[in-house]
């Protein structure tokens, strides 16, 4: 089975980000540019995460979660990190999201 467009996308991301903490292998107008690759990136859309998790766990956010945050509290190139609490209250998750959705 070949590799789509977002898993090519992925890798691509994966390799740029890991040239950029290595300045034996790029030259420092490089690697700083692809440092923004690590957290310099904007989230994607909070619908789209909720429909992602829907479809992955089968059910909807709301009906697993008692708390998420609205928005993500972090991003980058690879996916976005929201806060979850686990319904009923018992923990704090922190969840990463894989961008593109596959």
């Amino acid at each position: 089975m070949g590799a789509g467009s977002g898993d090519v996308l992925l890798m691509a991301s994966a390799l740029l980000q890991a040239i950029s903490s290595r300045p034996d292998v790029a030259p420092p107008s490089y690697t700083q540019e692809l440092e923004k690759l690590q957290d310099q990136i904007p989230p994607f859309p909070t619908e789209e995460a909720m429909a992602v998790m829907q479809r992955d766990m089968g059910q909807s956010p709301s009906s697993v979660f008692s708390y998420l945050t609205p928005q993500p509290v972090a991003a980058a190139s690879l996916g976005q990190v929201q806060i979850l609490v686990a319904a009923p209250v018992s923990h704090l998750s922190i969840f990463g999201w894989r961008w593109p959705p596959t």
